[in-house]
This record gives C-alpha cells, structure tokens and sequence, in this order.
C-alpha cells in the first residue's frame, strides 16, 4: 500500500525512497538553478549604485600626480570612484553617463584673484574650469553686504577679503562721514558714481588720523566672514603712506607688500600706518 497521506504531510527528506527522491532531486536541482540565476542579477544590482559616470576622459589629479584616462563615478555629486576600467557598468538606472573622450577632467580650479563677482562673471569663470573665484586682492569693504548680494546668485563658491584701502576711509576726518555710500557700492560691485571716485581721490591724498576705527572696522567685518585683509597699496595711498604694521608684523613697507604677504593673507591684529 502506498501511503499517499503520509508521504504528503511529512517533510521531504533528500535522497529518500521512491518517487519523492526523484522529486527532491529535482527540487534541489531547480532549487539551486534558481538561486545560481538570482545571485548575479542581485550582485548586479548592488554594484549598480552610480547617478553619473564621467567616461574616457583624461584625468588629472595635481594631488596625487595622476595623468590618464580614467572613469570617474559619482553619487549625489560625490567622486566614489576612479577607474581605469569602465565604470558605466555601475551607472544606475536613470543615471547620466558622459563620454569626456579627448577632454581633460581635473578638480575645479581656485581663483585667487577674481574681481568679477557677478553671475555673469560666473558663468564665464565656470566655463573656464573655475569653480572658487575668490576677491582676495583688494577685497571688498562690507562683507555682510557682500554676502548677502551674492546670496542666491553665485552659481560657484565665492568670497572676498576685508578691503583695508575701503575701511581706510573711516579713519580720515571729513572723508568717514561720506564713506558709507561708497563703501556700499563697491561691496556689491556697483558701478562707482563722479562723487565715488572724488572722495577716493581725496581720501587718497588724506593720511589716516584714527588707525584705531580702521583696526576695528577690519576685525568686524573679519568676523562678518572676510577670509583675510586685502592689501592694495600700489592703487593709492599718494599720501605717502608707505608703512603698514598688524600685530606687529609689517604688512606693507616702502609702498609695497612686504614678502612672503599674499593680498588677503589672514592677519589681524593691532592695526597701524605711517
């Protein structure tokens, strides 16, 4: 007799008699059939985890002193792999694959020097491989004001030093109480009215009385996020101010910027001129 009700409750047993060896057999086969097709197609799955791939172009790293081709992956605008091998297998569904074959791909380039603080400007400094352009020559006078113009328009990263030939402007009597529309202006780029460039022409002939007010308007606007103090001295000071000291460390002597002090150089301290 065949127990049929037996055979149909009690677990299945590998290897067992009968008809449910045949079964199990093929159970297991097809069972691990199954799993050895999943498997890839899982691993595949996993490894797809790139939103863009950068392909063929040829990559420079001054860092590591890397120059070849390379793919370079990216997730959620973060570099997470440079290969030598094609990365496009990686490249998630809906992901954005770009063929930079004969093109140079490096870290965005640092302007130290850029007076063009618009988005306009922008524009043209990304297209140039730019992506930090920085006012660290001259700087700007009110960095808040600064700031906050550029808030919503900058399309790189942006800043500026503390603009010392501005804030001079409050240390000289008869020319501080005028400086404020002037000072505004050139912080948001603006273009510089008649009576601008009067009272700068007049200020410039003018020797600061008050290196106190100056010394204190640098270090609020250091704190209002100026990245350092910009130093211009070859754009005036006609009136013979040829010597600057902050803390005690010469900044400008004899008319020029004492070596070894980049235009924006974080220094602050005791603020004095001559």
């Amino acid at each position: 007799m065949i127990p049929a009700a037996r055979s149909a409750t009690r677990p299945f047993r590998a290897g067992g008699p009968g008809p449910r060896a045949a079964h199990g057999s093929w159970y297991w086969r097809s069972g691990g059939l199954l799993l050895a097709l999943l498997l890839p197609a899982a691993l595949l799955a996993q490894e797809r985890d790139l939103d863009l791939v950068i392909g063929g172009g040829r990559v420079l790293d001054p860092e590591t002193g890397l120059d070849g081709v390379r793919d370079v992956g990216v997730v959620r605008n973060e570099i997470v792999a440079i290969s030598g091998g094609a990365l496009r297998n990686r490249l998630k569904q809906g992901g954005v694959l770009l063929d930079a074959s004969g093109k140079v791909v490096s870290p965005g380039f640092i302007d130290l020097h850029a007076h063009g603080q618009t988005t306009e400007a922008n524009r043209y400094q990304a297209m140039d491989g730019v992506t930090t352009a920085l006012e660290l020559e001259d700087g700007v006078p009110r960095i808040k004001r600064y700031l906050e113009n550029r808030a919503g328009g900058a399309i790189i990263h942006d800043g500026a030093s503390v603009r010392h030939q501005g804030l001079r402007l409050l240390g000289i009597p008869g020319i501080a109480e005028r400086a404020g529309p002037v000072l505004d202006a050139e912080s948001i780029g603006a273009e510089r009215t008649l009576e601008h460039v009067n009272l700068r022409r007049d200020a410039n002939d003018t020797g600061v009385e008050n290196p106190e007010v100056v010394h204190e308007a640098i270090a609020a606007e250091i704190r209002n996020g100026g990245l350092g103090i910009g130093m211009a001295p070859q754009y005036g000071f006609s009136d013979g101010v040829t010597h600057v000291v902050v803390d005690g460390v010469p900044v400008v002597r004899d008319g020029a910027l004492v070596d070894g002090v980049f235009p924006g150089k974080p220094l602050l301290g005791r603020y004095t001129s001559e």
